[in-house]
C-alpha cells in the first residue's frame, strides 16, 4: 500500500510567497489603474468646471463666490456660492485671503449648484469636493465691466518656489484656481463637507496648496512618504477665461466695450448741446416785446467738464471728468468709470462750453456759435480719453489734443493702450441741422 506525502512546510511557504508576490503585483496594478481613472475623472470634472465658469461669466458679468466648504448635502446652501446680505462673498463662511478686513481672494469649494454642474462631475475622481479660489474683485456685481481685475494674483510655482512668489511663477498670474487634492486627499473635503487629513508636516509642496494664500505649487507627482504630491492644479487668467467667450460672441472685449462707452457719452454730450438752453438775459420783455440785453433766446452749448469728480459740470472748466449728472446718467459707473476702474477724461472747447460771457451779456463769445469761431484746434470740439488697461497716460506730457498712442512729439507708441474719441464741430452742427435747428 502506497502512502501519499503531503506538502512540506517549505513547499507551503514557497506557494504562499508566490501567491503573495502575485497579489502584490495585482494590487499595485489595481491601485495604479484606480489612480489613473481618478485622475482622468478629475481632469474631466475640472474641464467641466472651466466651461461652467465661462458660462456664468457670460450670463452675469462676474465670477461666482466659492461655496462654504464645511456644509453637508442636507444644507440649503450646500454647493451654492456663499454671499452676504449685500451680495458680496461671505468672509465668515469662506476663507478670506489675506484677511476678512481686506480680502483680495476668497477660498472654499466649487459652487457646483450655482454653476449648474450635475451628475458625476460635481466632485473629483475620488468623490471629493473641488477646491476653488477666486479674486475678490472678479466676484462683485458686473465685475467684468465695472472693475479692473488687477488681482490676477494667484501664482503657480514649481516645487519649493513659492517663497519667490510671482518671480518663480511657471504660469500666467490667474484670477481663478481649482484643485483636486489627488488620491491621498490631503487637505480635501469630502462630498459631505468633512475635512480630510492635512498633508504631513514634511510635505512642503502639498502644504503650499493648503496654507490659505495666493501661491500654489504644481510639481511632478510623487508617492514619497515624507514629501508626497498628487494634487491636480488648474488656474485661469482673465484672458484665458474671456477669449473663448469673445470668439463665440458671448462677451465683449473690454477695449471694444470702452469704445462703445465713449460713443454713448459723446452722444449724450451732443444731445445736451442740441437741446434748448433758456437764456435768462435773452427773452423779450413780455410787455414791450423788445429784446432785453441779448436777443438770442436759446443758447446751444456743450457741458463744461467736471473738475471735482462730483458728476456735475463746473462752469469754465475745459478739462476734467464727464459731468454725468448733467447729461442724464444715473451713476458714475455709466459715464465716468471705464472697464478698468479708471476715470474717463473729458476735454471741451472753451467757447463751445460757455453758457454766457459774464462781463458782457450781449457778447457772442459763448456756445456753439461763438466768436471767435470754433473749433480752436483741428476741428475738434470735444475729446474723451480712457487710459486703457494699464491705467496710465501713454504720454508723459499732458497732451491737449488727447492724441492716442503717440508720444509728445507725435511719434507712435508701440505699447500704447489709451483709447480716445474725438468729435468735430462740423459733426455737431450737422446733427443740429438734422434736428431742425437753424445753424446759419
Amino acid at each position: 500500500m502506497r502512502h501519499h506525502k503531503g506538502f512540506t512546510l517549505i513547499e507551503l511557504a514557497i506557494v504562499v510567497a508566490i501567491i503573495g508576490f502575485i497579489s502584490v503585483g495585482f494590487l499595485r496594478i489595481f491601485e495604479s489603474l484606480r489612480a489613473q481613472t481618478g485622475r482622468t475623472d478629475s481632469a474631466l470634472s475640472l474641464e467641466e468646471a472651466q466651461n461652467a465658469l465661462r458660462r456664468f461669466l457670460a450670463e452675469t458679468g462676474r465670477l461666482p463666490c466659492p461655496a462654504a466648504p464645511a456644509l453637508n448635502t442636507a444644507a440649503a446652501q450646500y454647493a451654492r456660492e456663499a454671499t452676504d446680505a449685500s451680495g458680496n462673498c461671505n468672509g465668515t463662511a469662506l476663507v478670506a485671503i489675506p484677511s476678512a478686513a481686506s480680502p483680495t481672494d476668497f477660498a472654499g469649494v466649487l459652487p457646483v449648484r450655482t454653476l449648474g454642474i450635475g451628475g458625476e462631475r460635481v466632485t473629483d475622481g475620488w468623490e471629493r469636493q473641488i477646491t476653488y479660489q477666486v479674486s475678490a474683485q472678479a466676484t462683485g456685481p458686473d465685475a467684468f465691466r465695472a472693475s479692473i481685475w488687477d488681482a490676477n494674483n494667484i501664482v503657480v510655482a514649481a516645487s519649493g518656489d513659492c517663497a519667490g512668489g510671482a518671480t518663480n511663477a511657471i504660469r500666467a498670474p490667474a484670477v481663478v484656481l481649482m484643485m483636486s487634492h489627488g488620491p491621498n486627499g490631503n487637505g480635501a473635503r469630502t462630498i459631505d463637507g468633512a475635512a480630510l487629513q492635512p498633508p504631513p508636516v514634511t510635505a512642503a509642496n502639498e502644504l503650499e496648496n493648503t496654507d490659505s494664500d495666493t501661491c500654489f505649487v504644481d510639481a511632478e507627482p510623487s508617492d514619497d512618504a515624507t514629501n508626497p504630491f498628487d494634487d491636480l492644479v488648474v488656474t485661469l487668467s482673465e484672458r484665458q477665461l474671456i477669449e473663448p467667450l469673445i470668439k463665440e460672441g458671448l462677451l465683449t472685449d473690454r477695449r471694444a466695450s470702452t469704445k462703445t462707452q465713449l460713443e454713448v457719452i459723446a452722444a449724450a454730450l451732443f444731445a445736451d448741446a442740441i437741446a434748448d438752453y433758456d437764456d435768462p438775459d435773452g427773452p423779450p420783455d413780455p410787455l414791450t416785446g423788445t429784446c432785453v440785453n441779448n436777443c438770442r433766446t436759446v443758447r446751444h452749448a456743450l457741458p463744461a467738464a467736471d473738475g471735482d469728480a462730483d458728476g456735475n459740470a463746473n462752469p469754465g472748466e475745459t478739462l476734467g471728468f464727464v459731468p454725468y449728472r448733467d447729461i442724464g446718467f444715473s451713476s458714475v459707473e455709466a459715464a465716468e468709470i471705464d472697464p478698468w476702474g479708471n476715470m474717463i477724461r473729458y476735454r471741451v472747447d472753451q467757447f463751445a462750453s460757455s453758457r454766457e460771457d459774464e462781463t458782457n451779456p450781449d457778447s457772442s463769445n459763448f456756445g456753439i456759435f461763438s466768436t471767435p469761431p470754433i473749433p480752436t484746434s483741428g476741428g475738434a470740439i470735444l475729446r474723451l480719453l480712457s487710459f486703457g488697461p494699464n491705467g496710465q497716460r501713454d504720454t508723459a506730457v499732458d497732451d491737449p489734443d488727447f492724441a492716442c498712442n503717440v508720444d509728445s512729439a507725435g511719434n507712435p507708441i508701440t505699447d500704447g493702450d489709451d483709447l480716445c474719441l474725438i468729435r468735430s464741430f462740423q459733426r455737431l452742427v450737422g446733427e443740429m441741422a438734422a434736428s431742425g435747428i437753424p445753424v446759419d
